[in-house]
């Protein structure tokens, strides 16, 4: 069963480059492989990559799934992989060459295609595949996909799930009913793959009015103005400037005394990003700090 589904698959999506795969299948033992979706962080109206890596690419020939999102807040604008070369890559990469030498696009449903890589909308998502004829060294990213962010979506975590897709085209062979189909399919056989669900954090936009690197916020609460605190500045003449001050806090950082960093009370020197008085350019940086 697994044999044939891998069969129909291949023939759906990429007959030009089925005897190559064919060619060089051998059968082999049961194989399993990770995959997993990047986390990643964005702010509202932003577009982000999510990668989709597999940690042992080897014997890896073939991929089929479907990524599931929210698709309220969250759109796939693209889907790019190196992984799954150009058809003329790949023809150049094999040796010896193939010959005749394959065309390097096809034209599927008025697409026309130079990738062995497909994507389609679903109910959940978007279901994806591709295809290549060997194994290119060095490359773990299997797929890398563009989200384009809502300007409306609300503060949280998103879930970025893979999931078996699920084919009813009667034409290819499949039930009406639909068949799920294997994730990854490798050199004669189907891979068992373990998938690591990844996610998009949405976090506030930040406003930085004057763009001296510092949250407006931050500086309210503790200025109540935007022109007192800036990358330059010291206001209690620590020798942390008060951009430091506030990455220190941003990182929960302590002073070397062990006391939480704050633009308005001197902290013990030392700590990280601490001025030391004999570089020349940190001397400078202080005496612009007492205007």
């Amino acid at each position: 069963m697994r044999q044939k589904t891998q069969s129909r698959l291949i023939q759906k999506y990429f007959i030009c480059i089925m005897y190559i795969l064919l060619l060089s299948s051998t059968p082999d033992a049961a194989h399993s492989e990770i995959l997993a979706v990047a986390n990643v962080t964005a702010v509202p109206g932003e577009t982000i990559i999510v990668p989709i890596t597999i940690d042992q690419p080897e014997k890896i020939l073939g991929a089929a799934f479907t990524i599931c999102f929210d698709s309220q807040y969250l759109t796939i604008v693209d889907i790019q992989s190196s992984f799954f070369e150009t058809f003329a890559n790949q023809w150049s990469s094999i040796v010896p060459a193939p010959n005749p030498t394959p065309p390097s696009n096809i034209t599927v449903g008025g697409i026309n295609y130079t990738q062995p890589l497909l994507y389609k909308q679903c109910s959940c998502g978007y279901m994806v595949a591709g295809v290549r004829a060997q194994y290119k060294a060095g490359v773990t990213t299997m797929f890398e996909i563009q989200f384009a962010v809502d300007t409306n979506i609300p503060e949280g975590i998103y879930s970025i799930s893979i999931t078996n897709s699920i084919i009813s085209n009667t034409a290819a062979g499949y039930s009406d009913s639909g068949e799920w189909i294997p994730m990854l399919i490798g050199q004669g056989y189907d891979i068992y793959s373990y998938c690591n669900d990844g996610s998009i954090t949405i976090q506030a936009v930040i406003e930085d009015s004057d763009g001296d690197g510092i949250p407006d916020a931050w500086e309210f609460f503790y200025f109540e103005n935007l022109t007192i605190a800036n990358q330059f500045s010291d206001f209690d003449k620590d020798r942390y400037t008060d951009i430091q001050e506030f990455l220190n806090q941003q990182n929960n950082e302590l002073d070397p005394d062990g006391n939480p960093y704050n633009p308005k009370q001197i902290n013990a020197p030392s700590g990280t990003g601490y001025i030391e008085t004999t570089d020349i350019s940190s001397i400078l940086l202080l005496l612009l700090s007492d205007e």
